[in-house]
């Protein structure tokens, strides 16, 4: 038997949001959560405002393979 991974229905990317004033807006997106925390301290040193860090899962696209 072989070690294969499943096809995985959605696709998942930690967003920084950054909220200066009046609503949530998307600043940044990145794969992996060590890089959106680094950006996320990039912008609370050089910026004002308010942030937050979410995980966004989008629906992965079915690409059907001819045989």
């Amino acid at each position: 038997m072989r070690n294969v991974k499943p096809d995985r229905k959605y696709n998942y990317s930690w967003v920084l949001q950054g909220n200066y004033g009046s609503r949530w807006e998307d600043l940044t997106a990145e794969e992996s959560e060590s890089e959106i925390f680094d950006r996320w301290r990039d912008y609370r040193e050089n910026e004002g405002g308010s942030y937050r860090v979410v995980l966004r899962r989008e629906l992965r696209e079915r690409v059907e393979e001819e045989l």
